[in-house]
């Protein structure tokens, strides 16, 4: 089974970091989208759609822990894991508490993000 992800950073050289951390992870991942913002997440649910969505929690214009709310009224099933600089209880706190099922440090995310793929979509 492959596992459709889409990430979600404003930062190009952030995106392109997690492509390659989970292409290299395996072939059971598939990138199929990236966005800058909430809002282009929420537009890709509403076109696409991805099993699991990868995002930044800080973005601009909507927060990646609005952006978590917004995607689960529109797509209850979808997996999120959040991305952040901050590994600071409240930041976690709130990811989880807006529905995220994973939360990832930018710090560690090489190694880290297949992990933590393969476990909220488990």
């Amino acid at each position: 089974m492959t596992i459709r992800v889409l990430i979600a950073d404003d930062h190009p050289v952030v995106r392109d970091g997690l492509r390659f951390s989970i292409e290299r992870g395996g072939k059971d991942f598939e990138i199929v989208g990236e966005a800058t913002s909430g809002k282009e997440v929420l537009a890709f649910a509403d076109s696409r759609g991805a099993d699991v969505y990868v995002l930044d929690v800080t973005m601009p214009g909507m927060s990646g822990i609005e952006t978590v709310s917004r995607l689960l009224d529109k797509c209850p099933d979808a997996r999120i894991v959040m991305l952040s600089f901050h590994d600071t209880r409240p930041f976690v706190e709130a990811a989880l508490k807006a529905g995220a099922q994973g939360y990832v440090t930018k710090e560690s995310v090489g190694s880290s993000i297949i992990q933590a793929l393969l476990a909220v979509v488990s």
